[in-house]
């Protein structure tokens, strides 16, 4: 049986968003790549677990794990990596190319398996001279269509929830917005952002942190 994009956790529905968000019809591969989209999924991911409580932004700004979590997986690892770390460092702990986890590549391939188990997207991947060249195609349009209509919502300053206004948040950070939607006026596209910024659809303290990664995803790249 496939896993619904219902039935996926917050931070990996957050992340199968934008991931789908990034995969036009007829396209191979991401609208943005490299650091880009590593840096954009580790804030997708960061944020969806501060807005789903799993992480808790203390007095100083540093995010705190509010729970015991499992161990093994590259989501539960992430949560560890949050812990005590400002939004900022937290994007580099976890989005970063660099080390020798490769943890930014590990949160883009768990994004993948995750929307080819549920039958959205086909990975493609292959071999030239032995180095990876990644491709994926969309295979099930409305489950991407669906996520435009959302964003087409937010940006008209009614989002459905706060996980709709933080993911066009983070497609503005990795400069895909405008691609996406390029028969929108540049300066109402910054507008709208700047409208679900200060809009309170989280707390204070929430806001604050999900602001702050907003900015850390656009120094990461």
């Amino acid at each position: 049986a496939r896993v619904s994009v219902c039935g996926m956790h917050a931070m990996q529905r957050l992340c199968a968003d934008f991931l789908l968000a990034l995969l036009p019809p007829g396209a191979d591969h991401p609208l943005v790549d490299g650091p880009k989209l590593r840096a954009g999924l580790a804030g997708a991911a960061i944020a969806a677990a501060v807005l789903d409580g799993q992480l808790h932004v203390g007095p100083d700004g540093a995010l705190q794990l509010t729970a015991a979590t499992g161990d093994g997986d590259i989501w539960s690892e992430v949560l560890h990596r949050c812990d005590a770390m400002v939004p900022k460092k937290a994007v580099a702990r976890c989005g970063a190319a660099e080390d020798f986890r490769d943890r930014g590549g590990r949160l883009r391939d768990a994004t993948v398996a995750t929307l080819v188990e549920a039958g959205a997207i086909e990975d493609r991947s292959t071999r030239v001279v032995g180095i990876p060249l990644r491709r994926y195609a969309l295979v099930r349009r409305p489950d991407r269509d669906a996520v435009m209509t959302r964003l087409t919502l937010a940006l008209d300053g009614a989002p459905e929830n706060a996980h709709d206004a933080v993911l066009v948040i983070l497609l503005h950070a990795v400069g895909a917005l405008r691609r996406l939607f390029p028969d929108r006026d540049r300066r109402a596209l910054d507008a709208g952002v700047s409208e679900l910024r200060s809009a309170g659809w989280v707390a204070d303290a929430v806001s604050e942190a999900l602001r702050d990664l907003d900015l850390a995803v656009m120094a990461a790249v």
